[in-house]
């Protein structure tokens, strides 16, 4: 599963800029904190300067590839994979322990918080 294909992108507006990019490499960037120091500023903002500005971060779409432009009618090929966010926390509980939760579950390939600290990001097949 980690060679699975998905697809990065540089910029959300330029869905025909992108890249194939293996699960592996894109769950080491996350790991490796390569987008630290752009999540920190986005974090330091305004919740509506954090808006406009969210869109410049790279993502990857972790249900596979495309040709020619990230849109439906150029899906190439399945990753295999669902990626999902959760917005809210259980009652009584923390972001960490619900991390740490869904991580336990044997169909939960990664996960992680968003960008904005306050949510979580899950890919699972």
């Amino acid at each position: 599963m980690k060679n699975s294909n998905i697809t990065y992108l540089q910029n959300i507006r330029k869905p025909n800029q992108f890249s194939t990019v293996t699960l592996e490499s894109a769950l080491k960037s996350i790991k490796d904190k390569t987008y630290k120091k752009q999540i920190e500023y986005l974090r330091s903002l305004p919740e509506d300067e954090y808006k406009k500005q969210k869109i410049k971060l790279p993502s990857y779409a972790w249900n596979g590839t495309f040709n020619d432009s990230l849109i439906s009618d150029n899906f190439a090929e399945s990753s295999g994979l669902f990626g999902g966010d959760i917005d809210t926390l259980r009652s009584g509980s923390t972001w960490e322990k619900d991390k740490a939760d869904l991580a336990a579950l044997p169909y939960i390939v990664a996960v992680f918080l968003s960008p904005r600290g306050e949510g979580l990001k899950f890919i699972s097949p």
